[in-house]
């Protein structure tokens, strides 16, 4: 490769970064990318939503980074529930994920469903999470979904959390 189609190389490939926003200006080196069955899950619960008269969610990465972190902390210690493997709740995670302003919050989890559609149908069955989902004073939602990584012995092969937040 001559000098001139390296510098053109050099060029382009920082153009092409420069396009991407994978680097943001905060600590974490990354920007939070939702995957497909996250996103399904965020369509489907705004579904629900507007199916109930209700307003669509807003989607926040912030809150994605502490559901996603939340589904990991469950299945890296084989554990359910709302209280994290530090002892941590729903509030104290979103404010490691960087949100201090919020007003109110709600956190829903499941585990071993395969699909977005069974994960949301579950929820809609069950009167906590179905009320999470329909409250009225939540405006923003993040979801996290984590299959169980081979190196983990874990109860279930899915890990699933929604986090609801309204900010002051």
């Amino acid at each position: 490769m001559n000098k001139t189609n390296f510098l053109c190389f050099i060029i382009f490939f920082l153009f092409i970064f420069s396009a991407c926003d994978i680097f943001n200006d905060d600590e974490d080196i990354f920007t939070f990318i939702p995957n497909a069955f996250e996103l399904k899950v965020f369509e489907l619960t705004n579904i629900e939503r507007t199916n109930h008269g209700l307003p669509p969610l807003i989607w926040h990465n912030d809150l994605a980074v502490a559901a996603r972190g939340h589904s990991e902390d469950l299945m890296r210690n084989n554990l359910t529930g709302h209280v994290g493997s530090d002892g941590s709740n729903v509030g104290q995670r979103i404010e490691r994920a960087g949100i201090t302003n919020w007003r109110t919050w709600a956190e829903n989890c499941a585990y071993g469903y395969s699909t977005p559609e069974a994960t949301v149908a579950a929820w809609m069955n069950s009167s906590g999470h179905r009320a999470n989902i329909l409250r009225t004073n939540v405006t923003h939602l993040g979801v996290g979904f984590v299959p169980r990584a081979q190196d983990v012995t874990a109860r279930f092969q899915t890990y699933w959390t929604q986090k609801f937040c309204a900010f002051r």
